[in-house]
C-alpha cells in the first residue's frame, strides 16, 4: 500500500452498497469534551471509519479548522468522504479536511505523514477509536462476522497481509490455542485450535462457525454465538491490532504539539491494556498527564465507561472505554525524580 493524501477526485463516489451500513460514533460528548475542539486543530483521527467523530469535531470547531483522517481501509475513506461532503466539510488535497490512506501501525515511516508534520501540522488533538466499525461487521464480503456468510478474510486493509483463511494454514496449533485463549478469552481454546487444524482448509465464515460449534459441542453461552470469541481473536491477530495500537500511540505522543490531547476508545480488554500501559509510561516519565473530564470525573488513569443511556441507545457501545492524556511541554514541565510530572497529575477539561 502506498500512503497517499487523497485528493477529492482520487476518492471514488460511494456506491450504494457502501452507504447502506449506518455507523453511530460512540461517546461523542465525552470525546469532544476531552479534545477541546474550540481550540481548533490540527485534529488527527487515526481511525477515520465513516468519519463520524471527525465530522462532529468539525461541527463545533472554529471555521477552517484543519482535520486529518487516517484509515487503512479504502472503503472507509470512500464512505467518510461522502458523509463529510454531505455534512458540508469539503475534502481536498491541501484544504482543511484531508484523508490519508495509511497504516496507523507505521505512521513514523510514512512519507505522507512525515510531510504533513514537516509542514507544521503537528496534532493538537488525536483520536484513536479502535476496533471494528459497524460497516465492516455488516459487510459479508469482508469476512469479519460470524453472522454473515462470506470469505474468511478479516483484513482491515484488503490490499495488505494475508487473509484469515491463509493465516490459519500457517500458524501452529499451540500458537493458535494461545491466541484464541488470550485474545479471545476463550475457555475452550485448546479444543477449538485442535479442531481448526484438523479441518483445514477453512475458506468461509460459515465453515469456521461450523468447526467451532463442532469443537465446543454442548458447551455454549446461551447469549452469544459459540464462535464469537474465536472470530475476535483471529481478527486481532490477522491485523496485529494490539501492536498497531501501541505503535500508533507512541507516534502520537512523540509527534503531538505540547498541550495536545490524545483520546482513545477501546472495546476489548487487550486493547485497553495496551493503551493503559502506553499512557502510564508517558505519564511516569513526564511526557504527559492524565485528563479528568469535568462531566465524568474519575480517578486519574482510570477509563471512562460508556454511559448507561448511550449503551441502551447503541448496544455496540456498551463495552466502550475512553482514556485521555495531555502531552506535556518539556520546557515548562520538568519531571520529579520518580518520573511523574510535578503539580497536579490530572488536568480537568
Amino acid at each position: 500500500m502506498v500512503p497517499t493524501t487523497a485528493a477529492p477526485e482520487s476518492i471514488p463516489s460511494a456506491p450504494t452498497e457502501l452507504l447502506r451500513f449506518v455507523h453511530e460514533p460512540v461517546m461523542v460528548t465525552e470525546v469532544l469534551e476531552a479534545l477541546l475542539p474550540e481550540r481548533g486543530g490540527p485534529y488527527w483521527d487515526l481511525t477515520l471509519g465513516a468519519g463520524g467523530h471527525l465530522g462532529r469535531f468539525l461541527d463545533v470547531a472554529p471555521p477552517g479548522t484543519l482535520a486529518i483522517g487516517v484509515d487503512g481501509d479504502p472503503d472507509a475513506l470512500i464512505r467518510a468522504a461522502h458523509h463529510l461532503r454531505v455534512a458540508g466539510h469539503a475534502v481536498t488535497v491541501d484544504g482543511p479536511v484531508r484523508l490519508v490512506h495509511d497504516d496507523i501501525g507505521a505512521l513514523g515511516a510514512s512519507t505522507t505523514v512525515g510531510a504533513l508534520l514537516a509542514a507544521g501540522l503537528r496534532p493538537r488533538a488525536v483520536l484513536g477509536d479502535f476496533g471494528l466499525s459497524s460497516p465492516q461487521i455488516e459487510d459479508a464480503s469482508r469476512g469479519f462476522s460470524y453472522r454473515h456468510s462470506g470469505p474468511l478474510d478479516m483484513r482491515m486493509d484488503p490490499s495488505r497481509g494475508e487473509p484469515a483463511s491463509t493465516f490459519l494454514e500457517h500458524i501452529g496449533q499451540k500458537a493458535l490455542e494461545r491466541l484464541i485463549g488470550e485474545l479471545g478469552e476463550e475457555r475452550y481454546a485448546g479444543r477449538i485450535a485442535r479442531t481448526i487444524k484438523e479441518s483445514l482448509p477453512i475458506l468461509t465464515t460459515d465453515a469456521l462457525c461450523a468447526v467451532v460449534e463442532n469443537a465446543v459441542g454442548g458447551h455454549r453461552d446461551g447469549k452469544h454465538h459459540p464462535a464469537r470469541r474465536t472470530f475476535q481473536a483471529l481478527r486481532i491477530a490477522v491485523n496485529d491490532e494490539l501492536g498497531r495500537i501501541e505503535r500508533a500511540l507512541a507516534w502520537a505522543i512523540a509527534s503531538a504539539a505540547p498541550g495536545a490531547r490524545i483520546a482513545t476508545i477501546t472495546f476489548h480488554s487487550g486493547e485497553d491494556r495496551v493503551v493503559k500501559d502506553v499512557f502510564r509510561d508517558a505519564v511516569r516519565d513526564g511526557r504527559a498527564s492524565h485528563v479528568v473530564l469535568a462531566s465524568r470525573p474519575q480517578k486519574a488513569g482510570k477509563p471512562i465507561d460508556c454511559s448507561d443511556d448511550e449503551a441502551e441507545r447503541n448496544p455496540r457501545a456498551r463495552s466502550a472505554k475512553l482514556r485521555v492524556i495531555e502531552v506535556a511541554d518539556p520546557d515548562l514541565t520538568p519531571s520529579d525524580p520518580k518520573g511523574y510530572r510535578r503539580g497536579p497529575r490530572a488536568s480537568r477539561a
